[in-house]
């Protein structure tokens, strides 16, 4: 009889470890979702590049002393609602890094981009919409390069 009430217990308190795991792993991804991180975020860049392409920069301000800056670019038509960030969090950056200073302009109706510095995520394909609202892929053209010089950190 002691058998079944110890298999009892075992049960009760493995179903309730794994509840307890699912239950913070689906916190964890909503604390982690681009939502939330963005809704931590404000616009340091905005400004047109070309009659049709609008630039956005957001900066996390959701980290702490260890966690370092991460600047999220949009390119995109231009935001007409005042919540900004709120918009842009519906829409997946073109590139998202540490550094605040790349540079993105528009020539011969190509965008070109160079950034410095630790790239966490980077998209080819930007959305704009046309007159009728539709969604259009514009692809980018993509350069790489690496630097030979150790960054000022590692020195």
């Amino acid at each position: 009889m002691r058998k079944i009430g110890a298999t009892k217990l075992r049960h009760w308190a493995l179903t309730l470890l794994l509840a307890l795991g699912l239950g913070s792993v689906t916190l964890l991804n909503h604390w982690s979702s681009e939502k939330t991180l963005a809704a931590a975020s404000k616009t340091v860049v905005d400004r047109p590049l070309s009659e049709d392409i609008h630039l956005y920069v957001t900066e996390w301000t959701g980290g702490n002393a260890t966690t370092s800056f991460v600047f999220r670019y949009y390119l995109t038509n231009k935001v007409l609602d005042p919540d900004t960030v709120k918009v842009l969090a519906q829409r997946t950056p073109l590139l998202t890094a540490d550094n605040r200073d790349a540079v993105i302009y528009v020539a011969d109706r190509r965008v070109m981009l160079s950034v410095r510095g630790r790239v966490h995520r980077f998209s080819n394909v930007i959305y704009l919409t046309d007159a009728d609202g539709r969604w259009i892929p514009k692809p980018l053209e993509i350069v790489a390069r690496i630097e030979t010089e150790a960054p000022e950190s590692m020195r």
